[in-house]
């Protein structure tokens, strides 16, 4: 667990100097909306293509270290249209690279809703802070966490993921329909994540936001594996039905963006033991569906305008399909 807590971290400091690195240039291009799409579209879209490449490669954490380095001191880059794809590059090549060595080498679902939820705090803050002292410090922490990372021991991280209770007669066309419901149901959640409030808080809205997305995608993957697939999506259901019944109350909505991230761990525990050989490639259609689902939210609140009604519809169609996900999955004995 100590190299998963690594790779947790470095996947902090990676979002936050991709994140800081756009928003330095926020006020001082014209066209930086048009940056952060194409931002977006390279660090997020590019995923299937890494991760296709790197799917049961060796050297994986070579590669995550080295994305994370050139990302970070790409940072310090003056030129906006070198620095952001750059960083929106390497940004990709680290996520897959690190999720496939988090995805290969536990078993459960809580590492894994660990490594993809610090991530979250590192948006928040690159988000919210932005001045050159807190920018060093940050790179003097990461310089020595990365350094940790490639030369600390962990034996139990060595232990690979057992899938060999998994039946080899399976039929794996059987597993078209879950890999689908996966896919959309993220998509819902990037979508969500967008749509779901037009509550503002007076400071650091986006910053508290960040830490209670990082609290589900924390626990998320404990409650799975210590208290089992039903309490998980019951808990989920009702925390987030919560938060949009009180949707004008500026805490109670905070639970809104708390129950969809508590599924994150199970999410990608579904895509391992869906695709085993492909987990790199599975993680990389993960982020990249977030990202589909997030810029149609976008589109919604722009052009189609903001309806209740359309949250209840969207929050019960991802439950569902994250239920029956898990169902179609323990048929075909993903799930024992």
């Amino acid at each position: 667990m100590k190299k998963i807590f690594c790779f947790s971290f470095l996947h902090f400091f990676v979002d936050f100097f991709s994140i800081y690195t756009l928003f330095t240039y926020k006020n001082s291009i014209d066209n930086f909306y048009l940056w952060a799409v194409i931002y977006n579209c390279l660090a997020f879209f590019t995923q299937p293509i890494f991760g296709a490449i790197l799917s049961r490669r060796k050297h994986c954490l070579e590669i995550s270290l080295l994305a994370c380095v050139i990302l970070a001191f790409s940072s310090l880059i003056p030129i906006y249209y070198i620095a952001i794809p750059i960083t929106a590059l390497m940004n990709s090549l680290y996520h897959v690279a690190a999720g496939e060595e988090v995805l290969e080498h536990t078993k459960k679902s809580a590492p894994l809703g660990i490594y993809i939820a610090f991530g979250s705090l590192g948006v928040g803050l690159g988000v919210t802070f932005h001045n050159d002292a807190f920018f060093m410090s940050m790179l003097v922490l990461f310089l020595f966490v990365a350094a940790l990372t490639y030369s600390i021991k962990d034996e139990a991280y060595k232990i690979n993921f057992n899938d060999d209770y998994i039946s080899k007669k399976v039929n794996f066309k059987l597993l078209v329909l879950p890999l689908i419901f996966i896919f959309i149901s993220v998509m819902i959640r990037g979508f969500f994540g967008q749509y779901s409030s037009n509550v503002q808080f007076a400071n650091y809205n986006f910053l508290i936001i960040s830490v209670v997305v990082f609290v589900g995608k924390f626990i998320g993957g404990f409650i799975f594996d210590y208290l089992k697939a039903h309490v998980l999506f019951l808990l989920s259901l009702l925390i987030t039905i919560i938060g949009i019944v009180f949707n004008g109350n500026e805490y109670l909505m905070l639970l809104a963006y708390l129950g969809p991230n508590l599924l994150m761990g199970f999410t990608l525990d579904g895509i391992r033991r869906t695709m085993p050989n492909y987990k790199a490639f599975g993680f990389g259609l993960v982020a990249a569906s977030l990202m589909f689902g997030t810029m149609i939210g976008n589109y919604f609140i722009v052009y189609l305008g903001y309806s209740e009604f359309i949250k209840y519809i969207f929050l019960l169609v991802n439950i569902i399909l994250v239920y029956l996900t898990y169902i179609l999955l323990k048929k075909e004995r993903r799930y024992l």
